[in-house]
C-alpha cells in the first residue's frame, strides 16, 4: 500500500510539472502515427506496446501480441540475432543498432495475417519508466525494398560477370580454333608432318608456326617437317625471318624442315632480301616435298616414286 501511495504521489508530481499544453498532447495517437516501427518491451521480453507501422510490417494483430508475445522466447528473434542485441542494450544501458537483418514471420510466434520475410534496420534503446520499471524500445526501419533492390543488383552483376566469363571462354576457344586452323599440322606418314600455310603471315603467326612445328615434331617424333607456303601471297622480311627461325628451331630437335610452294616471285623476294636459306631443303611443290620426305624416311629409290618436280 505504501508503494502504491508513493507511486501515485510521484505521478501527481510529474503531472504537476507538465504544462497544460503537454497534458493535452495525444501521445498514443502520435505513437501510432510515427512512420517507423516502434515496439516497447519490458526487461523480461514481454511486449507491452507496438505501433501501427510495426504491426503492418510483420502482419501482426495487436490483440494477439500485446501482453502475450515475448521476444526472448521467439525462435525467429533468437536465430536472427535480435534477442542478443536486445539483451546487450539492456545489460549495457546503451543504444544498440543492428545492420539490416531479415526477419521470417513464418518462423515466429507472432500472430500474423500472412507469412513474409521482412528486412529491418533495428535499434534497441533501454529506458526506465516513471515507476523505475526497465523497458527496451525497439525502433525498426523497414528496409525490405532497399534490400530486395540491392540483391537484384547483385544478382544482375553476378549474371553479367558470368556472361563475361562465358564470352571470354568462347573467345578463347575461338582463338584456339582459329590458331589451329591457321597453322594446321598434318601427319602424313610415320615421322613426317606437313603444315600448309594459307593467308598472310605476321610476326605473331610466325611465332605460332614455330610453336606448332616444335610441338608437332615432338608429339609425332617426326624427322621431316614440310612447311608449304603455296597459299602465302606475300613473303617479306618478317615472313622470311620466321621461316628461318622455324627451320633452326626444328633442327635443334634433330628434324629437317622442307620448304615447299616457293613461286618465282617469292624466290626473287627472298634473294632480294638476302635471306640465308642454308639449312632449308626447298622444293617447288608440296608433292615433291612429300616425295623427298618419304625417300628420306624409307630409303626408297627415286625411280619408285613419281618424278621429282
Amino acid at each position: 500500500m505504501d508503494e502504491l501511495e508513493r507511486a501515485l504521489a510521484e505521478r501527481e508530481v510529474l503531472e504537476d510539472t507538465l504544462t497544460e499544453h503537454e497534458r493535452r498532447v495525444p501521445y498514443r495517437k502520435i505513437f501510432d502515427a510515427i512512420p517507423v516501427g516502434l515496439g516497447v518491451y519490458r526487461r523480461d521480453g514481454l511486449s507491452v506496446a507496438m505501433n501501427r507501422n510495426s504491426l503492418d510490417v510483420i502482419g501482426g494483430v495487436r490483440e494477439e501480441i500485446i501482453g502475450k508475445f515475448n521476444i526472448l522466447t521467439d525462435p525467429a528473434s533468437i536465430s536472427m540475432g535480435f534477442v542478443a542485441n536486445f539483451e546487450r542494450a539492456a545489460a549495457e544501458h546503451t543504444n544498440i543498432t543492428m545492420p539490416p537483418t531479415s526477419y521470417d514471420t513464418s518462423g515466429s510466434t507472432l500472430a500474423t495475417v500472412d507469412d513474409r520475410v521482412v528486412w529491418t534496420e533495428t535499434t534497441y534503446i533501454p529506458i526506465h519508466g516513471d515507476d523505475g520499471t526497465e523497458y527496451v524500445v525497439e525502433f525498426n526501419i523497414d528496409v525490405t525494398s532497399q534490400q530486395q533492390a540491392k540483391r537484384a543488383i547483385e544478382q544482375t552483376q553476378r549474371a553479367e560477370a558470368e556472361n563475361m566469363r562465358l564470352q571470354a571462354e568462347i573467345i578463347r576457344m575461338q582463338e584456339e580454333t582459329l590458331r589451329a586452323l591457321s597453322t594446321p599440322l598434318i601427319p602424313i606418314a610415320e615421322s613426317v608432318v606437313v603444315m600448309p600455310l594459307i593467308g598472310n603471315v605476321n610476326g605473331a603467326r610466325a611465332q605460332q608456326v614455330i610453336e606448332t612445328l616444335l610441338q608437332g615434331v615432338m608429339a609425332h617424333r617426326a624427322t621431316v617437317a614440310i612447311l608449304d607456303v603455296t597459299g602465302v601471297p606475300v613473303v617479306d622480311t618478317e615472313v622470311a625471318n620466321g621461316l628461318i627461325q622455324a627451320a633452326q628451331a626444328v633442327a635443334l630437335l634433330g628434324a629437317e624442315v622442307v620448304l615447299t610452294g616457293i613461286r618465282p616471285e617469292i624466290a626473287r623476294t627472298l634473294v632480294e632480301l638476302g635471306t640465308d636459306l642454308r639449312g632449308l631443303v626447298t622444293r617447288s611443290t608440296l608433292q615433291s616435298g612429300v616425295e623427298h620426305a618419304l625417300r628420306r624416311f624409307a630409303g626408297a629409290r627415286p625411280s619408285t616414286l613419281a618424278r621429282k618436280r
